[in-house]
């Protein structure tokens, strides 16, 4: 009953945004990984035994108010209650967390889609272009763009940067209304698995901007159960499925010139 949501997402989503348009004259690209940041974040939700823990803690924070002592065994009540119905024991978070992580573990989705990226732009500018292990320390996005004058040339070296922005679950609540789904999701809440990447083009030496794309990648919330199952089969499916996704986006956003 509560697994099928009226409200819930029911398709994954992908907003991308801009484009990479080197000029023609362009003579060299260097392509590197940012490595940020470290690590999926999980964002696993307490079991139930925690939530009623925390929940004491609360109470005892608050003070010897004797209307906040004698409400603490209806609270803990009402918490317990939602905790063991609803909520994950100690033992399932644990063995999820740990097939989340086994999952998710020596991320190389950036280096591949920057593999992508560098054959395209070696197809528009072959000989031209080459994979570096990190864009220079000095090359880094103007705060303020310089002002070409008129009969400038446009720049022909550049530094191309793909970045892992975020990766990892974040909850999303599908109740609107329904005050039974409401208190079902506070104990374990539907998780949607985020992937955000950027591709950033910097012209050399000025790091001034040169063009990019940026895409962010959303899955239907699920919970954690369903993504921790079967070692993490489907986590493992969705991420693959995300990767094809904003890979296909990103390259039809590489331009020539």
């Amino acid at each position: 009953m509560l697994a099928g949501c009226a409200s819930a997402p029911s398709e994954r989503t992908l907003k991308v945004g801009g484009a990479l348009h080197l000029p023609a004259a362009t003579q060299q690209v260097k392509i590197a990984v940012v490595r940020e940041p470290r690590g999926f974040h999980s964002n696993l939700p307490p079991s139930g035994s925690d939530v009623v823990g925390g929940t004491l803690q609360e109470l005892e924070r608050a003070g010897p108010d004797p209307r906040i002592i004698a409400a603490v065994p209806v609270a803990v009540a009402v918490t317990g209650a939602v905790a063991t119905v609803f909520g994950l024991s100690s033992g399932t978070v644990e063995t999820s967390a740990g097939a989340v992580a086994k999952a998710t573990a020596g991320e190389e989705m950036t280096s591949r889609v920057a593999s992508v990226v560098q054959g395209r732009l070696a197809e528009i500018f072959p000989g031209k272009v080459e994979r570096v292990p990190a864009v220079p320390a000095s090359l880094e996005p103007a705060k303020q763009p310089r002002r070409r004058l008129m009969n400038e040339p446009p720049p022909s070296e550049f530094a191309v940067q793909v970045r892992l922005m975020f990766w990892g679950f974040q909850t999303r609540l599908t109740a609107l209304n329904d005050d039974m789904i409401k208190l079902a999701e506070s104990a374990n809440p539907p998780l949607a698995l985020v992937i955000a990447v950027q591709v950033l083009a910097l012209a050399a030496p000025d790091g001034d901007f040169s063009g990019g794309v940026s895409a962010v990648y959303e899955s239907v919330p699920r919970r954690l159960e369903y993504w921790a199952a079967d070692e993490a089969r489907r986590l493992r499916d969705e991420l693959a499925a995300a990767e094809r996704e904003l890979v296909g986006e990103i390259l039809a956003r590489i331009a020539s010139p």
